[in-house]
């Protein structure tokens, strides 16, 4: 599937592959747009992660990151409700 690089309307669900880097092996499931960031849940560590918007698209066009699938709703559901307990601790 083929994504548009640039598109700045990411949506709840989106999973991403880190290939490379300090945090490869990753998947990234995209929450929600802070300001300048994405914030992500990444599995398997089920950790919050903020990447700076400039940052992700740099990873998006340099094959650093992946576009993997949009999860199901049955699934965003558990992840956004992972997310949101870590953001209380």
């Amino acid at each position: 599937m083929k994504i548009n690089l640039f598109k700045n309307n990411l949506s709840l669900g989106d999973t991403y592959g880190v290939q490379t880097g300090d945090y490869v092996g990753e998947l990234w499931t995209f929450i929600r747009s802070e300001g300048d960031d994405y914030e992500f849940l990444s599995m398997p560590k089920n950790v919050n992660r903020k990447i700076p918007k400039n940052k992700f698209d740099f990873g998006l066009k340099e094959n650093i990151i992946e576009f993997v699938e949009k999860v199901p709703k049955t699934v965003r559901r558990v992840i956004k409700a992972q997310f949101e307990e870590n953001q209380k601790g």
